[in-house]
């Protein structure tokens, strides 16, 4: 199968996303494991069995989630080059403070951190304690 397109869901809620659960649980901030945003959008192509996601974008005044990366729809493995925004409230609700030092001020007020996602959807992993 081959296929081509692109989404966009306005006031949307992710729910039960173990890669959610996984930033939850490594910045010990439980807002994020089932974040709301104001807009999700995605690009994406499917060809040989793998989803390419050139563009990810999950915007939300609190955080926002940006990136690119491949699924591979057989084995499972993510591998996803991300960008974490958050606001400052929830920035300060990070308490390892090796973690909350990671991340730079925009211009916009939000505070941002680059991370990968790897493993598979059912055990994802990540690089930010590193």
């Amino acid at each position: 199968m081959k296929a081509q397109g692109h989404g966009e869901v306005v006031d949307c809620r992710i729910e039960d996303s173990k890669m959610m659960a996984l930033l939850s649980t490594v910045m010990k901030v439980p807002e994020l494991a089932n974040p709301e945003f104001e807009q999700c959008r995605v690009e994406f192509t499917m060809a040989n069995s793998v989803l390419s996601t050139p563009m990810v974008s999950l915007k939300g005044q609190a955080m926002q989630l940006t990136g690119e990366g491949t699924l591979n729809l057989v084995s499972s493995k993510l591998d996803y080059d991300m960008e974490l925004a958050l606001a400052e409230e929830l920035l300060a609700k990070i308490p390892a403070q090796q973690l909350r030092a990671a991340f730079e001020k925009r211009d916009d007020g939000l505070s941002v951190v680059a991370f990968k996602v790897f493993g598979t959807t059912e055990a994802p992993q990540t690089d930010l304690m590193s």
